[in-house]
C-alpha cells in the first residue's frame, strides 16, 4: 500500500483474510479496499465481521458509518460514527465528527452538521477535509463567499492536492466572483499539482469553448479523453470544433463513437442528431 501497489496489496489482504478469517485487522483492511472500489456491499460485510471479532476499536465504526453514507443509509451512518465517538481513547476523533458532520448533512439536519463539523475543526485546525466539506455544503446551500472561504483554508491545508485549486476556481466561475481569465488561473494551478485532474481539464476545455478559442479547447479536451476516460459531452464538444474547423472527418469519428459508447440515451440521440446535420 505505501508504494502504492493496489492491486499487489488487495491480493495480500485476501490471502490473509483466508488464511485466518478471524483477524479484524486484515477484515477492516479489505473492507478498506472494498470500499476504495466502490463496492460497498462487500466493505460492509468485512467492516462488520472487524467489529464483531473485536468491538473495542473506533476506527472500525467510523469506517462502517462512511460505508453507509456512500450507500445512502444516513441514518445507520450516523449511529456508527457516534459510537465510534462514545471511545474515551480515540486517537483520531475529528475524522469522525467530520464523517459525523457530513451524514447529518446528507440526511437533511444542517445545524447538526455545522456543529460537528466545527467540533472537527476545534480538534483539529489543519484538518483540511473538515474545511472541504464545509465549503461543499456552503456552495449547495447558495452561500459562496463562505464555501470560498472554506475552500481557501482547504488550499492552506492541503496545499499538494489537485481538488482545493479545481473548487476555488469553480465556486467563483459559477457566481461570478472573478474574471474568466482568473478562474483560468486557479483551474491552471490544480494542474500544477496533477496535470491529469480530470475535472479541471473539463473545465478549461469548456471555458476556452465558450470564449470561441478553439485550438485551446480542443487541447484540454483531448489531454481530457487520453487522461481521463470517455465523456459524451467531450464527445460532442469535440465533434463540433473539429466541424468548425473544416476536418469533417475527424468530427464524424467522434459523433460515430459517441452514438455507440452511449447506444439508446439522450446522449446518442444528440449526437446522432448532430451526425445527420453534417454535409454528405
Amino acid at each position: 500500500m505505501a508504494k502504492n501497489q493496489g492491486r499487489a496489496a488487495f491480493e495480500q489482504f485476501v490471502k490473509a483474510v483466508q488464511l485466518d478469517p478471524e483477524f479484524p485487522d486484515a477484515q477492516n483492511a479489505l473492507g478498506l479496499m472494498y470500499f476504495g472500489l466502490k463496492e460497498y456491499e462487500k466493505a460492509e460485510r468485512h467492516f462488520k465481521t472487524a467489529i464483531k471479532l473485536n468491538p473495542d476499536l473506533p476506527d472500525y465504526y467510523n469506517n462502517l458509518g462512511r460505508t453507509f453514507t456512500e450507500m445512502g443509509r444516513y441514518k445507520e451512518a450516523i449511529d456508527n460514527f457516534k459510537k465510534a465517538l462514545s471511545f474515551l481513547v480515540y486517537a483520531t476523533p475529528h475524522f469522525a465528527h467530520a464523517n459525523l458532520g457530513w451524514a447529518y448533512y446528507k440526511n437533511g439536519q444542517i445545524k447538526e452538521a455545522f456543529s460537528e463539523l466545527t467540533t472537527a475543526i476545534q480538534i483539529s485546525p489543519n484538518f483540511c477535509l473538515a474545511y472541504r466539506t464545509l465549503g461543499i455544503i456552503y456552495s449547495e446551500t447558495n452561500q459562496p463567499l463562505d464555501a470560498l472561504k472554506n475552500f481557501n483554508k482547504y488550499k492552506e491545508y492541503c496545499n499538494n492536492d489537485a481538488e482545493p485549486y479545481f473548487l476555488i476556481a469553480d465556486i467563483k466561475y459559477k457566481n461570478r466572483l472573478a474574471q474568466d481569465e482568473e478562474v483560468i488561473q486557479d483551474y491552471l494551478a490544480s494542474l500544477e499539482k496533477n496535470p491529469n485532474f480530470c475535472p479541471s481539464l473539463k473545465a478549461i476545455g469548456s471555458l476556452y469553448n465558450k470564449q470561441g478559442k478553439k485550438e485551446l479547447a480542443l487541447k484540454y479536451f483531448e489531454d481530457f479523453t487520453s487522461s481521463c476516460g470517455d465523456d459524451s459531452d467531450i464527445f460532442f464538444d469535440i465533434s463540433n470544433l473539429y466541424f468548425k474547423k473544416g476536418e469533417i472527418n475527424k468530427a464524424r469519428a467522434f459523433l460515430k463513437a459517441c452514438v455507440e459508447k452511449w447506444k439508446n440515451t439522450e446522449s446518442s440521440e444528440r449526437c446522432k442528431k448532430l451526425l445527420e446535420s453534417f454535409p454528405k
